[in-house]
């Protein structure tokens, strides 16, 4: 029985440096016997400078817009946040009852107790 190895390579390093993928690379030799192909009979049209420029603006245009519209609800959200922080300042509650907001976690607890009775 003859033993052939299957594995050319002592470990993978040396498979990644010296294996079959490397090979091929870079031998590429156009000589007198290379054969040119003919030049295609349709060539390309050159593109529609014009057009190209008219919808580039159109899509900074709608950039824009969006933008100005982004900072308009930032604006808008920063007015509302702005009055709730009032409101909770001024002693109305999150839902305007007139309950004061607390900060003490105990003092919450304690109101809660006494709403459940």
């Amino acid at each position: 029985m003859d033993f052939k190895e299957k594995k050319k390579f002592k470990s993978k390093w040396e498979e990644y440096r010296l294996g079959d993928w490397r090979r091929g690379s870079g031998k590429t030799f156009v000589t007198l016997e290379t054969e040119i192909p003919a030049m295609p009979d349709k060539l390309l049209t050159p593109p529609d400078e014009a057009a190209f420029h008219k919808k580039l603006k159109e899509i900074e245009e709608k950039i824009k817009g969006i933008g100005q519209d982004l900072e308009d609800k930032k604006a808008e959200f920063d007015g509302k946040l702005k009055q709730k922080n009032d409101a909770q300042k001024a002693g109305q509650g999150a839902a305007g009852e007139g309950a004061p907001v607390s900060t003490d976690i105990n003092k919450n607890f304690q109101r809660l107790g006494e709403l459940k009775k």
